[in-house]
C-alpha cells in the first residue's frame, strides 16, 4: 500500500534493489520522491545545483541502508547532465528509473531568468533522458517527468 504522509511506498517491495535517478533531489518533491524510493529498498542517485542541500539530503537518504549517490549538477549544462547520469549509473550499477524533476522557475524575473528556466526545465529533461536511454534500454526501465502547474494556471512570476 502506498503511504503518502511518511514518504514511503509502504510494504510494496516492487522497487527493492531498483536503481533510481532523481533530478532536483535535494529538496521539495524530488527529496520526497528519493525518500520514498529508499524506504522501499531502492538504490538512489540525486543531483541538484546547491551542494549544501544536497549533502543534507544525502545524509538523510543514507540512513535507510541502500546505495546512495549524489552529485552537484547544473541540469542546464549538457556536459554536467551527461556526467551525472553516467557517474550515477556506474555508482548504482545501472538505471531502472529516471525521474526528471528539477526546475529553474523563478531564478530571475527577466529574459535571462526565462532562458535559464527553459534550459533547465525543458532541455535538462531532454538531456537527462537522452543520456539515460542506453541504460534504461538494458533494464526496460521507466522515465517519469514532473512538470509545473504553471502550464495550466499562471502563478506569480510565471508571466513575462
Amino acid at each position: 500500500m502506498i503511504r503518502i504522509a511518511g514518504h514511503g511506498l509502504g510494504d510494496w517491495q516492487g522497487f527493492k534493489g531498483k536503481k533510481v535517478l532523481v533530478g532536483g533531489g535535494s529538496r521539495g518533491i524530488g527529496r520526497s520522491i528519493a525518500l520514498a524510493f529508499v524506504e522501499s529498498g531502492a538504490d538512489v542517485a540525486i543531483c541538484a545545483r546547491g551542494s549544501k542541500d544536497l549533502k543534507v539530503a544525502e545524509a538523510e537518504l543514507r540512513k535507510h541502508g541502500t546505495k546512495i549517490f549524489s552529485m552537484a549538477c547544473d541540469l542546464g549544462d549538457e556536459s554536467q547532465v551527461t556526467g551525472y547520469v553516467n557517474e550515477a549509473a556506474k555508482a548504482l550499477g545501472g538505471i531502472d528509473v529516471l525521474i526528471n524533476n528539477a526546475s529553474g522557475v523563478g531564478m530571475k524575473d527577466d529574459e535571462s531568468g526565462w532562458l535559464a528556466s527553459v534550459n533547465i526545465d525543458l532541455f535538462g529533461t531532454v538531456r537527462a533522458t537522452r543520456a539515460a536511454i542506453p541504460f534504461l534500454e538494458k533494464t526496460k526501465g521507466s522515465i517519469v517527468n514532473i512538470s509545473s502547474i504553471s502550464g495550466l494556471r499562471a502563478v506569480p512570476r510565471s508571466l513575462p
